[in-house]
């Protein structure tokens, strides 16, 4: 029996990780991958990588989502900027890369209690929340004036963090799409749910995980199972695109994501695609039986797609055209 891969996700809910570039000028890719690096090289096993928005580093975890690490792509230093429990599941990045936004989870005498924080990229960390036993992980708000707020579905937050503000100049390229104060949360149902910048929330679906909107905020990916789904943020227009997981955006009308087996217990191959949401192009990007490809993602301003190998755990880069 087929093994739904994302099925420990559902445990904590989902919340999107939303950057905050608009893509100017979308060239289409046509599916090839070249000058594959590898960019880590040591005895951990690494997931959930996450560019920030400039693409000048990378953020990811250690299997179990415990501790947040960042490397500079220029001169190739790490930083752990955080090693709390959990923190790694669904880390948000700020819409200029100076802060990252996660959740603490903590267990004293058996209970569970979840706390929001945020970093800054030296490892400062300053807790936002109270500190409950359901919380799901937060997410970015930005004002005009260029504030950066965070919003919890379900949490108390006592303070708003005391960080710079967005320049101005940022704070009208974050702002020029919706996308920078979309976000998105499943309830006890495992209902798919939007909150939009007016902090309206519309059910999107019955079911919906690892959820990513487009660059320009008008559509959404996720999985419904074993499916990827594409659809308006309106709910029309929806197109089931075939079996796949974790798919990433590359522009406003393409995407890559994994495509994985397993036998039930462990993973038996993985490689990646691309893929039009229309249906009218799908190419197979790897051809490798020594990695499992998985957690792919994308960076408009580095032209990089980053990805883990699930085979020895490290994280490898490539070029996309």
């Amino acid at each position: 029996m087929r093994t739904n891969k994302l099925t420990l996700i559902k445990l904590f809910g989902v919340v999107a990780l939303v950057s905050c570039l608009s893509i100017p000028v979308q060239a289409q890719m046509t599916g090839k991958l070249s000058n594959v690096q590898r960019l880590t090289n040591d005895g951990e096993r690494y997931v959930n990588v996450q560019w920030s928005p400039d693409g000048s580093k990378l953020a990811f975890t250690k299997e179990g989502f415990d501790g947040i690490e960042v490397i500079d792509m220029a001169t190739k230093s790490r930083k752990v900027v955080t090693d709390a429990p959990n923190s790694g599941d669904r880390f948000q990045w700020s819409a200029d890369g100076k802060e990252i936004l996660y959740r603490h989870t903590k267990w004293e005498d058996g209970e569970r209690t979840h706390t929001i924080h945020v970093t800054d990229l030296a490892g400062k960390s300053q807790q936002v929340s109270a500190g409950q036993r359901y919380l799901q992980p937060a997410s970015w708000r930005y004002t005009t004036a260029g504030e950066k707020r965070v919003l919890s579905v379900d949490g108390q937050i006592v303070k708003q963090p005391q960080i710079e503000k967005l320049s101005v100049a940022k704070t009208k390229s974050v702002l020029t799409t919706r996308r920078a104060n979309l976000s998105t949360f499943c309830d006890e149902n495992m209902h798919l749910w939007l909150i939009d910048e007016n902090g309206k929330k519309t059910m999107l679906n019955e079911s919906g995980l690892e959820p990513a909107f487009s660059p320009n905020g008008q559509k959404i990916v996720f999985n419904e199972d074993d499916y990827l789904i594409v659809m308006d943020l309106n709910g029309r227009n929806r197109r089931d695109l075939g079996m796949g997981f974790r798919a990433t955006w590359i522009n406003d009308n393409q995407i890559v994501f994994e495509l994985t087996t397993d036998d039930g217990h462990h993973y038996t191959g993985g490689e990646l695609y691309l893929m039009n949401i229309d249906g009218s192009l799908r190419v197979k990007l790897t051809d490798t039986p020594d990695r499992i490809e998985m957690y792919p993602t994308w960076n408009e301003k580095a032209q990089k797609l980053a990805f883990v190998s699930e085979v020895d755990g490290q994280i490898y880069t490539a070029d996309l055209k």
